[in-house]
């Protein structure tokens, strides 16, 4: 998966209203979904807080900037991190989890790695299992003590998916 990211590289000039630059926005990312196609790339657009981006948000913005130029290699990765900073509930991965290719994962209060201060990701982790998702999801965080955190982490993710995969299917 190559991802659509960098809020720098995709912000909205104050000239271009939002809707002129999502339908610009498609026509790019669908002319290289084609060129990645070739190669058996997948591309996801990754929504970024307002904090770090004026462009792509949510993944609602997102699902609305693949309506436009839909192509079956192109997708959404789900931050969670940038999605509870944005105020994004479980219900946008219900709605959106059919275009999600990947997913991010780092504690709110300081982008800390799982574990650290007890964030409960299970309410997000049971939408992504709701609605199928079956690829993987990897740690976008700061690390104090890898040697350390990196077993608490991984630990915290697997016991938190496993209960909210319960929680989905029960």
């Amino acid at each position: 998966v190559v991802v659509f990211g960098s809020g720098d590289a995709r912000s909205r000039p104050a000239d271009l209203t939002e809707d002129a630059a999502r339908t610009a926005f498609a026509t790019l990312a669908a002319e290289l979904a084609d060129l990645a196609a070739a190669a058996g790339v997948v591309l996801a657009i990754e929504p970024l807080q307002r904090a770090e981006c004026n462009f792509i948000n949510t993944l609602d913005d997102a699902a609305d900037v693949i309506a436009r130029a839909p192509r079956p290699n192109l997708g959404i990765l789900a931050d969670l991190f940038h999605m509870r900073r944005e105020g994004e509930g479980p219900e946008s991965i219900t709605r959106s989890g059919r275009l999600i290719r990947h997913v991010h994962v780092a504690e709110l209060a300081t982008r800390s790695a799982p574990g650290v201060d007890g964030d409960d990701f299970r309410p997000w982790l049971a939408a992504l299992t709701g609605v199928g998702y079956d690829r993987t999801l990897s740690l976008e965080c700061g690390w104090k003590d890898f040697a350390r955190e990196a077993p608490v982490a991984l630990a915290t993710m697997r016991r938190q998916w496993a209960e909210a995969g319960a929680a989905a299917v029960g």
